[in-house]
C-alpha cells in the first residue's frame, strides 16, 4: 500500500470516529440490550464461540486499584487503540471500571486485561482480547492478479530489529528463491537492508512471509485477503485474528522455526499450483469472518459486556438476555459465577484430509 493510499486510509478511519461521537453516549447505553439482540440473532453459534475464545474468563473476579473508569485523556497518546475502544466503551455506563492494555506487550496480567495480544501457549485466561489498532492490523486488500500471474517467489520487508527477525533474515537472505529484506533504516538492518516496497509490489509474488514481531505479525492479514500464499512459522501470539485456530498447510504453508525447509516447501507448491491455491482459498475464508461489521460490533459489545458482568459491575441478566438472541436460550449462563469455556464452542479444526499435503524434509521437488 502507497503512502498515499494509507494516508487516505487514516483519513477515513478519524473521520469515522469522529463522527460517531456525535452521537451522544445516553441514546447508545439506552439502546444496548434492543442492539445486542438485533446484531447477535443471526449468529448465535458463531458470536457464542468467539466471545468465548476472546474472552476466557472463568467466573467472578474482582478488579484491583489500577482498574479505573475510561479517561478521554488517553487520547494524547495511542488515538488509534482509543477510537477501536471508545467506539464500543461508549454503549455502557461511562462510571464502569476496567483494565486495559495498549501497545504491543504480551504478558498475561494478574487481573483479568483488555489487550490486543496473548500468548497462545500456557494459561492465557486474563489475557482479554480486543479488536485494537485495526487501521493497522485489518488492512484488506484487492489483489486483481491471480496466483497463476505471480512471480515464483517469496517477498517479505519489514524491520529486522528482534533477534529472531535477525536470524530469519541470515537464513533467507542471498536464497534465490527469497526476496527478503530490512526497510530499517539504522545500522542494526547490517547487509540485509533493502529499499520499501508497496503491498502491490509484494503482492507480485506468489508467497508472502508473515513473521512475528513483539507480538503478532501485522502484514498477516492483508496476505490472508490476497491471492498470494502466506508462509510462516506457527505462531506464538494471536490477537483478534485468531491466529491459534489457524491449521499449518491448511491456512498456511508451515516451516520450520529455523525456515530450514522453506526452500524446499515453496518449491513443492509452486509446482502444485492447485495445492497452492486451495491454502489461498482457506485463508481467505478465514479472512472473511471478520468483515462483517455488524457482526464484529456484536461481539466487541459482548466481550465488554461480559467483562464487566464478571467483574460484579453489571447484573448477569442482560449477558444472558443479549445471548437469547431474539428467543433462542444461550448455551449455557453466563452471568458471575459461571464459566463459559473456549473449549464448548469451538469449531473442531480441519480433518486431516482436508489439510495441503506437502513435502518431507528429505523431498527435493
Amino acid at each position: 500500500m502507497s503512502r498515499s493510499k494509507f494516508t487516505n486510509l487514516r483519513c477515513t478511519f478519524f473521520a469515522r470516529n469522529l463522527l460517531r461521537l456525535l452521537v451522544p453516549g445516553s441514546i447508545l447505553r439506552a439502546r444496548l440490550e434492543t442492539t445486542l439482540g438485533r446484531l447477535v440473532d443471526r449468529d448465535v453459534a458463531h458470536v457464542l464461540h468467539r466471545l468465548a475464545h476472546y474472552n476466557r474468563v472463568e467466573g467472578a473476579f474482582d478488579l484491583d486499584a489500577a482498574a479505573d473508569r475510561w479517561r478521554w485523556s488517553a487520547f494524547r497518546k495511542q488515538r488509534n487503540y482509543c477510537f477501536d475502544m471508545i467506539e464500543h466503551l461508549r454503549h455502557f455506563d461511562p462510571r464502569l471500571r476496567l483494565r486495559y492494555r495498549f501497545g504491543d506487550e504480551t504478558s498475561v496480567p494478574m487481573i483479568p486485561t483488555i489487550v490486543k495480544a496473548r500468548p497462545i501457549e500456557g494459561d492465557n485466561r486474563n489475557s482479554v482480547l480486543f479488536k485494537l489498532n485495526k487501521i493497522r492490523h485489518f488492512r484488506v486488500v484487492r489483489d486483481r492478479r491471480p496466483f497463476a500471474q505471480k512471480r515464483d517467489q517469496v517477498m517479505w520487508r519489514g524491520k529486522g530489529l528482534q533477534p529472531h527477525r535477525r536470524a530469519f533474515l541470515a537464513a533467507c537472505h542471498g536464497d534465490p528463491w527469497c526476496d527478503v529484506g530490512s526497510t530499517d533504516e539504522r545500522e542494526a538492518a547490517g547487509p540485509w537492508r533493502k529499499p520499501r516496497l508497496t503491498i502491490e509490489e509484494q503482492l507480485e509474488a506468489k508467497f508472502i512471509l508473515s513473521v512475528e514481531g513483539n507480538d503478532v505479525a501485522t502484514n498477516l492479514k492483508w496476505i490472508f485477503s490476497s491471492n498470494s500464499v502466506c508462509v510462516m512459522r506457527r505462531p506464538k501470539f494471536e490477537s483478534w485474528f485468531m491466529e491459534s485456530t489457524l491449521v499449518p498447510d491448511h491456512h498456511y504453508l508451515h516451516v520450520a522455526d529455523d525456515y530450514s525447509d522453506l526452500a524446499d516447501k515453496v518449491r513443492f507448491y509452486a509446482r502444485r499450483p492447485d495445492l497452492a491455491e486451495r491454502i489461498v482459498h482457506n485463508a481467505q475464508a478465514h479472512s472473511a469472518l471478520f468483515r462483517d461489521e455488524r457482526r464484529e460490533r456484536a461481539i466487541s459489545l459482548l466481550v465488554l459486556l461480559k467483562y464487566f458482568v464478571d467483574s460484579g459491575q453489571m447484573p448477569a441478566n442482560l449477558l444472558e438476555s443479549a445471548l437469547a438472541g431474539g428467543g433462542r436460550s444461550p448455551a449455557a449462563p453466563l452471568g458471575p459465577g459461571s464459566r463459559l469455556r473456549s473449549d464448548r464452542f469451538a469449531r473442531p479444526a480441519p480433518r486431516s484430509q482436508t489439510t495441503c499435503p506437502g513435502p518431507s524434509r528429505s523431498v527435493r521437488a
